[in-house]
């Protein structure tokens, strides 16, 4: 059998005015629009046209009459449905978040995402639909989706301090993907602490808390600048602020109350920060 593509109308063309003149009819008016135009096949099908060759009489073996052997032939014109590679076909008719049996809120894990995949989504489907429905990876599901796990590449910007993450990082580590507990279970693994902020936000203990080194003891004035530096004694101003939140792993809000709890005073810009 000759099998012609729908997509190809030459090919279709040939095939239906072939098998149109073996049965007396144009079939090729059978694809064509109200205005006459070819529609180009039959969606969903493929047409074909085979003929086969016969000839009539006895067999040679038989030894009583064999009448003489006449050729016939007869010519088949078939619509078979296309072939469709549903291995790879793209489903979008369910929920990844149906697939989450039970565990926290908002978070997908290693399970669910297998769900998921044996139901027939890719990887790049799973992540973009966690993304449409506000889910994020668990840790196992994480790694099984290739997600960034390093959460110190998250952290950006000048006043990086190592071994600390600021809320900063951690979200650019939730924008990426990663659950509040995945990002706790990796920064314990990378042994990493978390600034004030991001360690009120990810509820995590003194443990997980960052202190600078050294650092712990010193107050906020103590990192104003002096009046050698064109400071004022007795107040510090933005420029100290932030070498404070930066050195001890603080907000430069926070760092502006201790200030004054300290009993420093605060310049217009630090005061700022207050609101």
């Amino acid at each position: 059998m000759t099998a012609t593509p729908s997509s190809d109308s030459d090919k279709f063309g040939r095939a239906l005015r072939k098998a149109g003149n073996l049965f007396g009819f144009d079939l090729s008016s059978l694809f064509e629009d109200d205005g006459g135009e070819s529609t180009g096949g039959f969606e969903g099908f493929v047409p074909g046209f085979r003929v086969q060759s016969l000839l009539k009489g006895r067999s040679p073996s038989t030894l009583t009459y064999k009448a003489e052997k006449t050729p016939a032939r007869t010519g088949t014109f078939e619509l078979t449905p296309e072939k469709t590679d549903t291995s790879t076909k793209a489903k979008a008719d369910r929920l990844l978040s149906s697939f989450i049996e039970n565990g926290t809120p908002g978070a997908i894990g290693a399970m669910a995402v297998g769900r998921a995949k044996e139901y027939g989504y890719t990887p790049e489907q799973i992540k973009s639909m966690a993304k449409k429905e506000n889910l994020k990876f668990g840790e196992q599901a994480a790694k099984s989706l290739g997600l960034n796990t390093n959460l110190f590449s998250y952290t950006s910007g000048a006043g990086v301090t190592p071994g600390a993450l600021g809320m900063t990082a951690v979200t650019a580590a939730r924008e990426a993907g990663l659950a509040d507990e995945a990002i706790r279970s990796f920064a314990q693994q990378q042994n990493l602490k978390f600034g004030d902020l991001a360690a009120k936000s990810l509820n995590v203990g003194a443990g997980q808390t960052y202190q600078a080194p050294a650092q712990q003891s010193r107050t906020i004035g103590s990192f104003a600048d002096t009046p050698a530096q064109g400071g004022t004694l007795g107040a510090i101003g933005l420029t100290g602020i932030n070498r404070a939140a930066s050195a001890l792993g603080i907000t430069p809000r926070e760092a502006a109350k201790r200030a004054l709890a300290e009993g420093t005073r605060l310049g217009d810009a630090a005061r700022a920060l207050l609101g």
